[in-house]
């Protein structure tokens, strides 16, 4: 693996910075899908201890970002075909059931939604790829507390933490008009809401969640194996 460049931080820093300098390489594509992290070589890069490195790769693997194996150890995430799947069944599942559910909600929680849909256009413009996706993972998020569960936001939360790698590879692919037509996507989506028509507002969320399902087992289906790429 090539040693990320420009991360070292000083003795004092904590997992959780080091954790950030690792997650920033990985949403901008620095560090790709599969590509292995190994605890001694990048706890030198960083000039800290191998536990702390440990602590750090940790918190990666709870965001969804590292996948660790006990043969092989810790690697940035790569998702197949069969997890995008999956996933996508359990969106479905959850967000359907959270238009339905959002009947005779509080004004100010379809306000929310729509305020955060005119936050994700000029990130869109701007190609900010990591900050789109964050706003529109938050954007679902919101949408499934409209459940009033804990437990299901919770899963959706963890559901939506596999993908944000892949969210952000594949919204980099995507040209200015591909990007507009998802931020209107989310307009749409939180207008129907906001005015009590949920069926067909459930109709447009259903083509949305199909279409990013197709797209992302797409890109899925024809990454690259890291360690090759890497020289590995």
């Amino acid at each position: 693996m090539s040693d990320p460049q420009g991360l070292r931080i000083d003795r004092k820093s904590t997992s959780d910075q080091a954790a950030g300098a690792l997650r920033e390489q990985i949403l901008q594509g620095q560090l790709r899908p599969g590509t292995p992290l190994q605890e001694v070589s990048l706890a030198s890069v960083f000039g800290i201890s191998r536990n702390t490195m440990r602590e750090a790769l940790r918190l990666l693997v709870y965001e969804g970002l590292v996948q660790h194996s006990p043969h092989r150890g810790a690697a940035v995430m790569t998702l197949t075909e069969g997890d995008v799947a999956d996933i996508y069944g359990v969106r479905r599942l959850l967000e359907l059931a959270a238009v339905n559910a959002s009947r005779g909600a509080p004004i100010a929680e379809f306000e929310r939604m729509g305020k955060l849909v005119e936050e994700m256009g000029p990130s869109s413009l701007a190609r900010d790829w990591p900050r789109a996706v964050e706003l529109d993972m938050r954007f679902h998020q919101y949408l499934v507390e409209f459940l009033k569960s804990e437990r299901m936001s919770n899963l959706l939360q963890t559901t939506l933490a596999e993908l944000r790698l892949a969210l952000v590879l594949v919204d980099g692919a995507d040209s200015d008009d591909a990007a507009a037509t998802q931020v209107a996507e989310h307009r749409t989506i939180a207008d129907l809401l906001a005015r009590g028509r949920q069926g067909e507002c459930a109709e447009v969320l259903l083509r949305h969640l199909n279409a990013a399902e197709a797209k992302l087992r797409a890109v899925v289906a024809v990454q690259p194996d890291a360690s090759v790429v890497a020289g590995i």
